[in-house]
């Protein structure tokens, strides 16, 4: 299923959750198509089924922002998603509202930089059902209500996945 409308030129979707609203945006001028949910990107989790939302980039970055601010108080805590296929030479960064990701965890194909809340891939590639790509961004924080991921990185994929906060 695509959680955007192929042909249709929206930014943003909403998707509802148990607790409310979670708005994901991106800037459209670097992907490649819209962005999909799929489960080819399994994170080297074996049988991994589940949905995650992959983009494709077609030019040298993009902006992912995850909103929270339809949740019951207008913003939650505590979040964490992870990113698949941060590796070849691409950089994530990290940032929210309340600040930067408390804890960064990087894998064999990225290093973590948690004070410029950055992960970078170290040149080599990781296949799309390995964990060697993998990061997992938490912001152990309170009243976020933005998270922003800028990922660079030309002809690249990234898939965003597992996201969990805490409500008010």
């Amino acid at each position: 299923a695509n959680p955007w409308v192929v042909g249709v030129s929206t930014t943003s979707k909403t998707f509802s959750t148990d607790s409310g609203p979670v708005t994901i945006a991106y800037t459209n001028a670097t992907l490649s198509g819209t962005p999909t949910l799929g489960t080819g990107y399994t994170g080297g989790i074996v049988g991994n089924t589940q949905n995650a939302l992959l983009f494709s980039l077609s030019g040298a970055s993009t902006t992912i922002t995850i909103s929270f601010s339809g949740q019951p108080g207008g913003s939650v805590s505590n979040v964490g998603f992870a990113l698949y296929d941060v590796d070849n030479s691409e950089v994530a960064t990290f940032t929210s509202n309340a600040g930067g990701p408390t804890n960064l965890a990087s894998s064999l194909h990225n290093s973590a930089d948690l004070g410029a809340g950055t992960i970078t891939g170290d040149g080599a590639g990781a296949a799309s059902t390995s964990a060697d790509g993998n990061a997992y961004i938490y912001f152990n924080r309170d009243g976020i209500t933005t998270v922003t991921i800028n990922y660079t990185g030309s002809g690249a994929a990234v898939v965003l996945t597992d996201i969990t906060f805490m409500g008010k």
